[in-house]
């Protein structure tokens, strides 16, 4: 019996960096939650000053997620409009636009970087996602993803492991952290991300180094995927012991887990 420790952390997967997106990207991956360029990072950055969800900043003005590099915290803060690009399109950061505004994301949105391979793959892209508190301030089906203990994450729809609504080929392997997540007690939420080419218990680095249905866990190898539908492999990795499905919560329906 192999047991694998999984962890995550924002990016989403420690060691992977890969995190959930949403079916309006395609088979993207890697999402970036933070926001860069002229407004990231700073360590003079005001104090929070306005509401991302209730956009109180007045006209021309939108409240945005802003800092959040070097490991310091996402600040809501009134910034310019940059435009008006709207959920799930591609759009541009700080960096691109050259101005004081955090993206050319509209209102209530901001813009996270979706790369396609994950290093490896198609370009690296940017969309709009919905800020959010919790799952209630996002549409459907979707989720409020964040790093743990974050007070604001974005919305992401979620997948099903062994699905076919992952769009562009995409492969439901990746996980991404509910918002409510504490470090005792993490959310992991099925998400969309590019297939790579690893095959099961094959060396990997990141996730979309590894092929469909397998996840890149914390020893660096592509373990299989498994619910109550599909039961883990019948072979034995280089360090050991048969796999057994390692179920990761309730929110994955039909017990479905990672094989360890």
């Amino acid at each position: 019996m192999r047991h694998v420790a999984i962890l995550f952390s924002l990016t989403l997967v420690a060691g992977c960096g890969s995190s959930g997106i949403s079916n309006s990207d395609g088979a993207g991956t890697d999402v970036d939650m933070s926001v860069t360029g002229d407004l990231a990072g700073s360590t003079d950055m005001p104090a929070p000053q306005c509401d991302p969800i209730a956009q109180n900043c007045g006209s021309m003005m939108k409240c945005a997620l802003v800092g959040g590099g070097g490991g310091t915290a996402s600040r809501p803060t009134c910034v310019p409009l940059g435009g008006s690009v709207t959920e799930g399109m591609t759009c541009m950061r700080s960096t691109d636009l050259g101005t004081g505004s955090a993206d050319d994301c509209g209102a209530g949105l901001t813009c996270t970087r979706v790369s396609g391979g994950g290093g490896g793959g198609a370009p690296s892209m940017s969309v709009c996602r919905k800020i959010c508190k919790s799952d209630v301030n996002c549409g459907g089906t979707e989720a409020c993803v964040a790093g743990n203990n974050a007070t604001y994450g974005t919305c992401i729809q979620p997948c099903t492991l062994f699905g076919t609504d992952c769009p562009n080929g995409g492969t439901c392997s990746n996980f991404a952290i509910g918002i409510a997540s504490t470090m005792t007690n993490q959310i992991a939420i099925p998400s969309c991300r590019a297939p790579g080419t690893g095959a099961p218990l094959s060396d990997c680095m990141r996730q979309s180094d590894c092929g469909p249905n397998t996840y890149c866990d914390q020893n660096m190898l592509c373990s299989p995927l498994c619910n109550d539908s599909h039961a883990c492999p019948t072979m034995t990795p280089n360090d050991g012991g048969a796999l057994d499905c390692m179920p990761l919560g309730s929110s994955v329906p039909n017990n479905g887990g990672i094989c360890g």
